[in-house]
């Protein structure tokens, strides 16, 4: 499969990335602002934090950056899309980051995963539905309950959560329960609802009373704004809004409301910043286009001097160029 590699900016630095086309072509010049400033208002300097669906490695390497004094434990099963993450944090510069490569579900044991080969980051767990078009790869895959295997990931604790999953969020869920009650972390987890129809037959209702049953704490986040999705007349505009133009696809849920909400009221400011600094990396965009473009002139003008200079007419014409000037000097 051809990669592709490219330099992205994500929060504040640039990093060579490695991605498969169709993922390497979506990323664009920048990961995803809107998606940083979230992770930088969830998490703190020293959040031990998971990355549950981590694909090619772009938000644990984000994770990292805003958690140094942290670790950031990446679990990615599609073997296609682990490699890219292992090469991404390899080339990161950063020591925090710890890969897996396994499935998390509700049990231990195997499951079946789907995607383009194209375009990884849209894998899916295909255990109640299966796409047979001679395009879609399906591979098997190891897959584990976090409650068992979270003692032999050497974590201490876990702070805060990332969890993308093409639909499969309550089953990693279910799989965690132990450890939701013991450490209580705040999870920032994705809300698609044709991933979770498609892939997992449900509805968008059905998702939204099994995660109030899990959090005491729920709410869905869109562009800046955050919304209480307990709240039954402000969750049916969430989920309208989300059905007819894809807003509120971020939902963060957690046990403690006070520092959740806190977290949240800071997000309008973060964008402010995010956008300020947008600004100031498209102008450097632009200018170091134009030196290129420059330099690129500068060059060929360079190519074409040298190329009249080694010609047949410009060496019979010396002589006469040398009678002009001595002419000149004498005027």
């Amino acid at each position: 499969m051809n990669s592709l590699r490219k330099q992205v900016g994500i929060g504040r630095e640039r990093y060579w990335i490695l991605a498969d086309p169709g993922y390497g072509q979506h990323l664009g010049d920048r990961f995803e602002p809107h998606t940083f400033a979230l992770l930088e208002t969830l998490c703190t300097p020293d959040s031990h934090a998971l990355d549950i669906g981590a694909n090619i490695g772009i938000t644990a390497i984000a994770m990292a950056q805003l958690a140094p004094k942290g670790r950031v434990d990446a679990i990615e099963p599609v073997p296609a899309a682990y490699r890219y993450l292992e090469e991404n944090v390899g080339n990161s510069g950063f020591s925090n980051i710890v890969t897996h490569n396994f499935a998390l579900g509700r049990r231990d044991g195997e499951v079946a995963m789907q995607g383009n080969p194209g375009n990884l980051s849209g894998s899916f767990v295909a255990d109640k539905h299966r796409i047979d078009d001679g395009i879609h790869f399906r591979e098997i895959v190891r897959q584990h309950r976090l409650d068992d295997v979270f003692s032999g990931l050497g974590l201490e604790r876990i702070d805060f959560v990332k969890m993308d999953v093409e639909g499969y969020e309550l089953d990693v869920l279910e799989g965690m329960r132990d450890l939701l009650c013991q450490h209580q972390p705040t999870i920032l987890l994705e809300m698609n609802y044709l991933t979770l129809n498609l892939w997992r037959g449900l509805s968008l209702t059905d998702f939204r009373d099994q995660i109030l049953d899990i959090f005491p704490a729920v709410y869905a986040v869109h562009d800046g704004e955050y919304v209480d999705f307990r709240d039954e007349a402000a969750s049916h505009s969430v989920l309208y809004r989300h059905l007819t133009s894809w807003a509120f696809m971020d939902i963060v849920a957690g046990f403690d409301r006070d520092f959740i909400t806190d977290r949240l009221r800071r997000l309008p400011d973060i964008r402010a910043r995010q956008a300020s600094i947008e600004l100031e990396n498209n102008a450097l965009v632009s200018a170091n286009q134009r030196i290129a473009q420059l330099e690129a002139e500068l060059s060929a003008s360079s190519r074409r001097v040298a190329d009249l200079e080694s010609s047949r007419s410009w060496r019979i014409t010396a002589p006469l160029r040398a009678l002009k000037r001595a002419a000149s000097r004498r005027t």
